[in-house]
């Protein structure tokens, strides 16, 4: 039996857990939050930081594991790359490729010297003069340089809303805190493609939407899939990941692309060569695709992955759209559920799927900025335009009750501020 480090405990990899243990897997997890779930079922776990090298190091010896994986997060990658090469494991990661990946400046300028169409961007100090972005309309995003999780990621209205939440975002940076990025907002729809390149090719597994809280923290509100530009520009999108991938290197592994799609053209966001954080891998298996997250131990650990799919597995729609609805608390504390499974599938009789992270009755002690996610839901329907995806929310806060220690619900769906718009901006694929 293969055993494999996973950098992170988090919610999601609770997922990812299961899924390594039904492929026949034993699993080993770290990570410094003290109440991260997935420490309850992985086989083996640590408290030590998934940015220490050292720690991992002496982990990956411990308990002679046969592939790391990074998984959700580009801070945890010069880890997994330089334990792996240490200790002579596979690795899909490159010297060349790690700071292309990691780090927002080098990437920005990458992608714009090989003519990728990517927004307007500059790298700034928190001392910047205003003559420095002058030439931007706001408003604006800014971001850190090295961070990811949409953590630090600012929507600002005027140069002094700038100079307010600067200082913010810079403390979000995972080593670079005295720059940060400021970018043009575009403000259209958002997608991700993910895929998985195999000898250098790339084969597209979903196109999925998001749709973003509106604040001026950039907080996660829903992921739709399959995304309704699949069928106008499935084609075109997938030619433009094979271009990525091309240009950045990769040969194999998991990849996402990160596009807004408008009446300018489609722009690359960002390029992400890892499992893209949270539920994503689940999406491309729901529609008759492979599990993302096993193919993805396999290549590390050196086992077959059956590449058929390649030639046979289309992300088209199927006519069916899927909605991710997540609850989540914003306090630290007990909490305990008022609700169950089958209460939530009596009120919404269209969920798929049901995932509760933690057990009733345990203390949370860790709120992370956009709150701590408690459960997971997928919301199927061939008529989105009957089931609205506020229509199951609103069906969800009635039935998902979260009491803290005084009695009040505290869960919190993210609620969007406008309708999801089904409708694409735009019916075909342009640059």
């Amino acid at each position: 039996m293969k055993t494999i480090l996973l950098l992170g405990a988090i919610e999601s990899f609770c997922d990812v857990v299961e899924d390594l243990h039904e492929a026949g897997y034993k699993t080993v997890v770290c990570d410094y939050y003290p109440d991260a779930p997935a420490k309850k079922i992985s086989d083996f776990f640590s408290d030590d930081s998934t940015t220490d090298e050292e720690a991992v190091y002496g982990l990956a010896v411990k308990y002679k594991v046969d592939g790391i994986m990074c998984a959700f997060s580009d801070r945890n990658i010069p880890t997994c790359h330089n334990v792996a090469k240490r200790l002579g494991l596979r690795d899909y990661y490159t010297d060349e490729l790690v700071p292309l990946v990691t780090n927002k400046i080098a990437q920005k300028k990458f992608l714009q010297d090989k003519g990728f169409n990517t927004v307007k961007s500059r790298t700034l100090k928190e001392n910047f003069s205003d003559n420095e972005i002058s030439d931007f309309d706001f408003p604006v995003v800014i971001k850190p340089v090295d961070a990811s999780g949409s953590k630090g990621v600012i929507v600002c209205y005027s140069i002094n809303e700038v100079r307010e939440h600067v200082g913010e975002t810079l403390s979000e940076g995972a080593l670079d805190k005295e720059h940060f990025m400021i970018e043009e907002f575009y403000d259209t729809d958002e997608i991700s493609v993910t895929g998985w390149v195999k000898g250098g090719i790339c084969h597209t597994t979903c196109m999925y939407d998001l749709r973003k809280v509106p604040s001026r923290k950039w907080t996660p509100g829903t992921e739709i899939f399959p995304s309704k530009y699949t069928d106008g520009c499935l084609e075109g999108v997938s030619d433009l990941m094979q271009r990525l991938v091309t240009a950045f290197g990769v040969t194999d592994g998991p990849v996402t692309g990160q596009l807004f799609m408008g009446d300018r053209g489609v722009k690359v966001n960002e390029f992400i060569v890892r499992l893209c954080g949270g539920s994503p891998y689940m999406y491309t298996e729901y529609l008759g695709g492979p599990n993302l997250a096993v193919m993805t131990a396999n290549l590390l650990t050196g086992q077959e992955n059956d590449y058929s799919f390649m030639n046979t597995f289309t992300s088209k729609n199927r006519g069916i759209t899927v909605y991710q609805c997540c609850a989540y608390v914003g306090e630290r504390g007990r909490i305990y559920y008022g609700f169950t499974e089958e209460d939530v599938k009596r009120v919404v009789p269209e969920c798929v799927h049901f995932q509760t992270y933690y057990p009733s009755g345990i203390n949370v002690e860790t709120i992370p900025t956009d709150g701590k996610l408690i459960a997971r839901m997928f919301v199927e329907t061939d008529k989105p335009d009957v089931l609205t995806f506020e229509s199951v929310i609103n069906r969800l806060e009635k039935v998902v009750i979260i009491r803290n220690e005084n009695g009040e619900n505290i869960a919190d769906f993210h609620h969007l501020d406008t309708p999801v718009d089904m409708n694409p901006k735009i019916d075909h694929y342009f640059e």
